[in-house]
């Protein structure tokens, strides 16, 4: 309880900074002036002082978690590729107007498994009418993300029309998001995807305190045989390359938890 923390990242990292400290006959005694001020002046950096805190310097870096044995301290991260989703696009732009007739019936396949999951297939009856772009893409989201397996189940899909080009997104990152559309009844898929071919997504890949981690895919968890071992980070969106920092830190309340529990 008398020691410097490593790792905290901030400008406190010892208990009598915050007016904590050991007396004589061994108890502790609390100097409310002294931890008043450190309030003041330095709340965000109070709880690293008791509770095991992550924290990076990158906005679209999110620190997750770690474990008993994460060693505390700063590591660089590099991110070499950003995690992709599986995608359905359109290889040529739509006119503005598209038809869809009655009783039109998709087989839609979404984040399927392998060994595959029958659960991940379900059939998606879309509303006729004719629909401008825009309307379009709203249509077919709906149509999807309102069938009851695939909610249940948290997977959704996400559409989007750039330059008259359509495109239909799993909601979901990584090398297990894809998606696939074969007709069933009514209008035939390639009269909206015409040549469109199903592309997988794929998993982060980067670097913690400079070797390789894990992707999964926008979380990025440290080798078991480095220093982080145990920390897992979430690349939310930004450019590969060169992306800060990770700072892990274990508070005092946090070590005596470990302590006890040994």
């Amino acid at each position: 309880i008398g020691s410097v923390l490593e790792g905290t990242g901030g400008k406190l990292n010892s208990l009598s900074q915050v007016g904590i400290s050991f007396q004589q006959d061994g108890s502790l005694k609390l100097d409310s002036t002294k931890l008043n001020k450190a309030i003041s002046e330095n709340a965000a950096d109070i709880g690293s002082l008791f509770a095991a805190m992550g924290s990076t310097t990158d906005g679209l870096i999110k620190f997750d978690k770690s474990t008993a044995t994460t060693k505390p301290g700063t590591y660089a991260v590099n991110v070499i590729d950003l995690a992709t989703r599986g995608t359905l696009a359109r290889s040529a732009m739509l006119n503005g107007s598209t038809t869809i007739q009655p009783n039109t019936t998709w087989r839609v396949t979404l984040n399927q498994t392998d060994p595959i999951t029958e659960s991940k297939t379900q059939e998606i009856k879309l509303t006729a009418g004719t629909y401008n772009n825009a309307d379009l893409a709203a249509m077919l989201r709906s149509a999807i993300n309102a069938n009851a397996t695939f909610a249940g189940a948290g997977d959704t899909v996400e559409t989007s029309v750039e330059e008259g080009v359509l495109s239909l997104s799993s909601s979901k990152y990584g090398s297990m998001s894809n998606i696939a559309i074969e007709g069933v009844s009514g209008s035939p898929v390639d009269s909206i995807f015409g040549g469109a071919t199903p592309k997988k997504g794929s998993d982060v890949v980067g670097t913690i305190g400079g070797i390789a981690a894990k992707g999964n895919g926008q979380a990025l968890t440290a080798s078991e045989n480095s220093s982080a071992a145990g920390i897992q980070v979430t690349i939310t969106g930004g450019a590969p390359g060169e992306r800060g920092t990770v700072t892990f830190s274990q508070g005092f309340a946090y070590q005596l938890t470990n302590l006890a529990a040994s």
